[in-house]
């Protein structure tokens, strides 16, 4: 998974902040079947410090990867 982040309002460099392959432990399914995301990440300001990023997906949003994904080998991209 690579995690990048870049001015939303100006034209500037995207800047990694996390490039590397989830482990299972970094994945966890809540009780409403929210999948949740965590990792460890660079920092988007300070050198040498890490954050720890969350990212919380629906039932339905994991759903339209899937859809996309299927769409995606039905076209052949």
């Amino acid at each position: 998974m690579k995690l990048q982040v870049q001015p939303g309002k100006r034209a500037g460099i995207a800047k990694t902040l996390f490039s590397g392959s989830l482990d299972a432990s970094d994945i966890s399914v809540k009780s409403d079947r929210q999948v949740v995301i965590s990792f460890l990440a660079n920092d988007i300001y300070t050198p040498k410090s890490t954050q720890r990023y969350s990212i919380t997906l629906s039932e339905t949003e994991i759903e339209q990867f899937c859809r996309t994904l299927r769409a995606a080998d039905d076209c052949n991209v």
